[in-house]
């Protein structure tokens, strides 16, 4: 286009060499076109197939099976003779989250995982170069604007509603209230009706307020670029202006996750030693949570027939005189206040129930996993897993060590005229970088070791994946109410889009013009990315000592109290 620059404006020497996308201000990539590509309707529509299909498998996959097990649905499970819980109509309702929201919950947290599954398969595409580029192109732009509205607007709204109306899950309260009770009904439906509008209204603002923080382009040099107004360059830049906030938003999310997995690793493997479990201790467990099952299984009968017995109470009778209503109304003076209190006993009796057994679920399978690995410990294969979790140990220590030294002499590089960071010095990184570039000299060196260094981040929070679900564990035993919320599926959801997406934007400055042509164009996202390296470093020390602080104050409480971390969450749960 006439407007954009074009390597012609800059000197022959620097426009064959320039492929970065910190050669350029932000804003003014040559690599970034606003036309797509011309292609047939045919050729487009059978290049989809794949992508489309990949959604499909990926969404059922996630509503089918990942969804209730994050949710914890223990609807299969319930006994087929008992009267679901939180079902007392028509004399009383409850007012916990409705199916309708667990249902869309289900159906965003599907969506959004499906819509990823796509975009990190259109990524791998444009590195290899297959498919058809208007095909990629079309599909990137939906993907990212699907996944746009989803993180931005829908997960939160669904997230704020979940928060609102969290306290008045496991209530009960009768459907025929008194005129007070209306209006209290009343004023308490507008007051959550105002506090969700005033927190969806703040999230807005401060997503919006994160840009000015970032080294992007004034908001209306990216929403009329040269005093162009129309809907088409408004709606791209709105798009560009909503990805580069996420792109920051998750590379920071995985420079905290990063550093809690680089703390966890080494912490679980040198200072930290679990006490070995027996086939005592899983009986013990699994004895407890069978007796909590009884348990639970007697109370919800006794809710059931209560409920009967309020149902009855409440059913039109034959005689539908002045005598019948009167009789009526005294007999549920008499008794239907005391069976009400003892059906709201029951309920809260009920949801503490349903929290233990959730806790004891965990230790169960906490146990079982224990000994599996113990068992494992004493095999070949057992010894070799346990070398690789020793020099992963060694890898996040030396990758904190590493990271610090040059964040904390960065004052002195930056005197000189520029910072240094972990991925520019990362020698490994930097061995796999070469490698690439053997295989192909169009590549640039400098930011292929900075996506894999970002890769490398993932690497260690999948590697230390089994101290993050034991901390999980700990946590789940202090709120079992985290655990089976349709929220956490969400937050997953979410996380794992942000992720990708990031992946996205940093990988755009690491292909060459010819390969990332699409990428570019469907993105256009342009952030400093030795800004975004500075950042990332930042903020993976800061979640490195944070959790370094925790792990080190829950050792201190175990010291003192002669208890272990579970032991501590167990107290903690009972104290909430």
């Amino acid at each position: 286009m006439d407007s954009m620059l074009s390597t012609v404006d800059l000197p022959a020497d620097i426009a064959d060499q320039c492929t970065d996308d910190s050669c350029f201000p932000p804003g003014h990539n040559p690599t970034i076109t606003t036309a797509p590509f011309a292609s047939s309707l045919l050729l487009i529509t059978v290049s989809s197939v794949p992508f489309l299909i990949t959604f499909l498998l990926i969404s059922l996959l996630a509503f089918l099976r990942l969804f209730p097990y994050i949710t914890n649905d223990q609807n299969a499970t319930r006994p087929t003779g008992l009267t679901p819980t939180l079902s007392l109509h028509p004399v009383i309702r409850t007012t916990s989250p409705s199916t309708v929201y667990r249902r869309l919950s289900a159906v965003v947290f599907a969506i959004t995982l499906g819509t990823t599954g796509v975009l990190g398969e259109l990524i791998l595409c444009e590195i290899m170069d297959w498919g058809d580029l208007t095909a990629r192109w079309l599909l990137f732009r939906c993907t990212t604007n699907i996944l746009l509205v989803m993180l931005i607007i829908v997960a939160p709204l669904l997230e704020i509603y979940s928060f609102v109306h969290r306290r008045d899950e496991n209530t009960i309260e009768l459907l025929s209230p008194t005129a007070s009770t209306k209006r209290m009904g009343v004023w308490r439906r507008k007051s959550k009706s105002v506090a969700m509008i005033l927190m969806f209204g703040t999230w807005m603002w401060l997503f919006y307020k994160l840009g000015d923080h970032l080294p992007l382009p004034p908001i209306d040099e990216a929403l009329f670029p040269h005093g162009n107004v129309s809907f088409e360059t408004t709606a791209k830049g709105i798009s560009d202006e909503c990805l580069s906030r996420l792109g920051v938003i998750g590379v920071s999310l995985m420079a905290l996750l990063s550093g809690f997995g680089a703390i966890s690793a080494p912490w679980y493997c040198f200072a930290r030693r679990q006490k070995p479990v027996t086939e005592t201790d899983l009986r013990r467990a699994q004895g407890g949570l069978e007796a909590t099952n009884v348990m639970l299984e007697s109370k919800r009968q006794k809710l059931a027939t209560i409920e009967r017995k309020l149902n009855s109470k409440g059913s039109p009778d034959v005689n539908t005189g002045a005598g019948g209503i009167l009789t009526k109304m005294m007999s549920s003076l008499r008794g239907g206040n005391d069976d009400f209190k003892e059906a709201s006993a029951l309920q809260m009796e009920i949801s503490g129930l349903v929290a233990m057994q959730n806790s004891l679920t965990n230790e169960v399978q906490n146990i079982t996993t224990r000994l599996k690995d113990q068992s494992r410990s004493q095999t070949v294969l057992g010894r070799l897993y346990g070398i690789v979790q020793f020099a992963f140990a060694i890898y996040c220590i030396y990758r904190i060590s590493s990271t610090s030294l040059l964040r904390f002499s960065a004052w002195s590089t930056a005197a000189h005229g520029g910072t240094v960071t972990f991925s520019q010095k990362d020698p490994i990184g930097n061995i796999l970088a070469v490698i690439i570039k053997h295989y192909d000299p169009d590549l640039n060196r400098e930011a292929w070791s900075r996506n894999i260094g970002f890769a490398f981040s993932g690497v260690i929070i999948l590697g230390s994946l089994n101290s993050v679900l034991t901390t999980f564990n700990m946590v789940t035993k202090a709120a079992p109410s985290v655990w089976g919320h349709a929220g956490l599926a969400l937050a997953v959801s979410q996380v794992t889009a942000i992720y990708v997406m990031s992946a996205a934007v940093l990988l755009r400055s690491s292909l060459p013009r010819d390969m990332g042509s699409v990428l570019g164009t469907a993105l256009g996202v342009m952030l400093d990315v030795r800004w975004v390296d500075g950042w990332f470093d930042s903020v993976f020390l800061v979640g490195s000592a944070v959790t370094l602080v925790c792990l080190i104050v829950v050792k201190r409480f175990r010291e003192e109290d002669g208890m272990s971390e579970e032991e501590i969450m167990e107290r903690g749960s009972k104290m909430m």
